[in-house]
């Protein structure tokens, strides 16, 4: 019997490897490892601070243009 350099014989089917996951590549999301409650501050948090983060820049462009 012949090997070849994968050390298959020759004439066998070679099978694809199983594909593994990592545990944190899962599909889930992050809002779906949250409890219900927690998803919900958060979404809220990350509001505030976005209309924070818009409302920054939009009086830093007014202050800066009335110089």
């Amino acid at each position: 019997m012949t090997y070849t350099a994968r050390n298959i014989p020759e004439g066998t089917a070679a099978t694809k490897p199983e594909r593994i996951e990592h545990p944190s590549l899962s599909a889930t999301s992050f809002f779906d490892q949250l409890s219900s409650k927690s998803a919900l501050i958060v979404g809220l948090v990350g509001g505030v601070m976005t209309l924070c983060t818009i409302g920054f820049v939009i009086l830093l462009t007014i202050f800066l243009k009335a110089r």
